[in-house]
């Protein structure tokens, strides 16, 4: 069953208190600043959706979705993150992966696997300076037209197709 936790002041993250054969995870509007597999791990392996927009994640642990196999969405929308690990996303079957809104200076082509199923991605409204074209690369998946969505002078450009000079005028 889906469970939403709309703005309740959690002291951290309430993997205790959440059934063990939720499908669907939204915690939106709390005070919860970092999350690790230990959270998600231990009751969440039925999990589809993940959804932690509009919180104050700072830090993401290394191996966040091991023990996920079911995890096909996760969005971290309007958090705090800035640099997350190597290989961060590559433990579950992502199709869709929204970071929009966070503090992102450099995308890395070792958030994903390289059998990455990823048909979604978002980093929208981060403070971009570097997106690896490898990001792309041997993605089963991914479509060759992923394109900009902001700011309105890149609207709708192949985000391979950027230079150097139009990635710095975004950030």
């Amino acid at each position: 069953p889906p469970v939403v936790c709309d703005s309740v002041s959690f002291p951290s993250f309430p993997s205790d208190a959440l059934p063990r054969n939720t499908t669907m995870l939204t915690i939106q509007y709390t005070n919860i600043s970092s999350i690790t597999e230990q959270h998600l791990n231990r009751t969440l392996t039925d999990l589809r959706e993940l959804h932690l927009f509009s919180n104050r994640i700072q830090n993401l642990g290394p191996h966040l979705l091991r023990g996920l196999p079911k995890l096909r969405a996760l969005d971290l929308t309007d958090n705090q993150l800035s640099v997350l690990p190597a290989d961060v996303f590559s433990h579950a079957p992502l199709e869709s992966l929204v970071l929009k809104n966070n503090q992102i200076e450099i995308a890395s082509d070792e958030w994903l696997a390289e059998n990455s199923r990823l048909t979604w991605l978002d980093l929208s409204g981060n403070r971009l300076t570097k997106i690896p074209a490898t990001l792309f690369h041997n993605k089963v998946l991914l479509p060759e037209t992923v394109v900009c969505a902001a700011p309105p002078a890149l609207i709708g450009r192949s985000v391979m197709s950027l230079t150097e000079s139009e990635i710095k005028m975004v950030a």
